[in-house]
């Protein structure tokens, strides 16, 4: 009989071990389906937003301009046709210009490389952090920061009764705790799955992580919760301290206050806002600025085509008064088609463009504007889009227990500005630059510190790199 159960629980071991390898084969073939998938889909967009750029300018100066030029009937006004497409042509270039910039220093921006090295170590010093080299000494902190975690979690689950947070604890694990309190005994029941290699980053959570569930159930004596209201989600971030670093199992590496990894290019994401499919790359510290100049730049462009295409296609579609009056001028004038003989008023074989232009435009400014205005926003509160979901939770949990939470990282919307900008003047901080972030990623102590302010040594590939400053 001992045989024959040894027997089982090797068979059983053996199914377990099988079946955890097919597990894991198939998230890892779904991992790179959807990899494929994005690369795929962020290809294509890439690729409409440059034919996007080219289609306009090519209206601009293959359509406006002539139909500018055309408009001149006598000499005297000539000089001042000339004034005005210098103008636009300018204007028009100027702004082609910074979009195009921007959008290439947001796709080709990395978010690792020596830089990134550089930027954590100095953010360490500063903060009075020892950063571990060895193996050894980041393992060390990786169980040190699992610990705390887990005790973190276990006070938020046993304290909170009215909110049934979702809480990341380890990468690798997909954990669902139910705590059920009856008269001041608890019972737990956990459900741990090894989940280490189906891991997808969300712009939702930034961090990429799998949750933990923690269900709250009180008793009679405790108030009972609405069971239509949604829980709060709380990921493994949000149970750090503003200051606090983490610890990254993806890359195996300290985790920087408000970075998360990103299975996209798979590497910790400084600053972390979202993945942009049209960017083809990570938001983040290093790009942020580049990203918020696109999205300006672009509307300011889609504005000034509005104005442009607006009478030609109030006059083409609108009132067609003067439409009608140059149809009959060039056929009384013998011509076989119809000519360019009144001001700015385009003839109907034109009509395409015009209508393509002033709905193409019309339609991008107001989605740009939204989006414009939402990262105008996070940058005035010094936020990132994971961290305004995550603070979302905090100030609804804040309310419930009859408290006002503050974001600790935002002191004011001019040192906020600062923080994306620098200190230069706002409007020559957004001329187009290829300078670094001239602050770290976050204030600390309440204030905005500059970088390459101090002396630093740090070891990568058996090499050991200085900076002196």
């Amino acid at each position: 009989k001992q045989k024959q159960k040894q027997k089982q629980k090797q068979k059983q071991k053996k199914m377990g071990l099988s079946a955890t390898i097919n597990k894991i084969g198939q998230s890892a073939l779904m991992e790179k389906i959807a990899r494929c998938f994005m690369i795929i889909i962020s290809t294509m967009l890439v690729t409409l937003a440059m034919s996007i750029l080219l289609f306009f300018s090519h209206i601009f100066f293959n359509f406006y301009l002539p139909l500018l030029s055309a408009s001149s009937s006598s000499s005297s006004s000539t000089s001042i046709i000339c004034i005005k497409k210098v103008l636009h042509t300018t204007i028009v270039c100027f702004l082609i210009w910074n979009i195009a910039f921007n959008y290439y220093k947001c796709v080709m921006t990395k978010h690792d490389g020596i830089e990134y090295n550089l930027v954590i170590r100095e953010l360490a010093k500063v903060m009075g952090i020892d950063y571990p080299e060895t193996k050894e000494e980041k393992m060390s902190w990786k169980l040190d920061y699992n610990r705390k975690i887990r005790s973190r979690m276990n006070q938020t689950a046993t304290t909170t009764t009215k909110i049934n947070p979702t809480t990341d604890v380890e990468e690798s694990l997909s954990t669902t705790t139910t705590i059920t309190t009856n008269g001041g005994s608890t019972n737990r029941r956990k459900n741990v799955t090894n989940n280490n290699h189906h891991h997808h980053s969300k712009e939702m959570n930034g961090s990429g992580n799998n949750g933990l569930d923690v269900n709250v159930n009180a008793n009679s004596n405790e108030t009972k919760k609405d069971p239509k209201s949604k829980p709060s989600k709380i990921y493994r971030w949000m149970l750090l301290g503003p200051q606090e670093w983490g610890y990254c199992n993806r890359s195996h590496q300290l985790k920087p206050p408000r970075s998360h990894y990103d299975d996209a290019v798979r590497c910790l994401v400084l600053n972390m806002d979202h993945f942009c499919p049209w960017m083809f790359n990570t938001i983040g510290y290093f790009n942020y600025r580049y990203f918020c100049n696109v999205l300006i730049y672009t509307f300011i462009g889609m504005v000034y085509g509005v104005c442009l295409t607006a009478p030609l296609f109030w006059c083409s579609f609108i009132d067609t008064t003067l439409l009608e009056q140059q149809i009959q001028m060039s056929q009384s004038r013998g011509y076989t088609e119809e000519q360019h003989l009144i001001p700015m008023i385009p003839t109907t074989d034109e009509h395409v463009y015009v209508i393509l232009s002033f709905v193409f435009c019309l339609a991008l400014s107001l989605a740009v504007c939204a989006l414009m205005s939402f990262h105008i926003y996070l940058i005035f509160t010094a936020q990132t889009t994971v961290e305004c979901h995550g603070n979302n939770t905090r100030k609804k949990r804040a309310k419930e227990e009859g408290k006002i939470w503050k974001n600790p990282y935002d002191l004011g919307w001019k040192l906020n500005w600062q923080q994306v900008y620098g200190s230069q003047h706002p409007l020559l901080a957004m001329l187009p630059s290829s300078r670094i972030p001239e602050y770290f990623p976050l204030p600390i102590d309440g204030k905005l510190h500059q970088r390459h302010q101090h002396n630093l040594v740090f070891k990568r590939d058996d090499r050991e790199y200085t900076v002196v400053v």
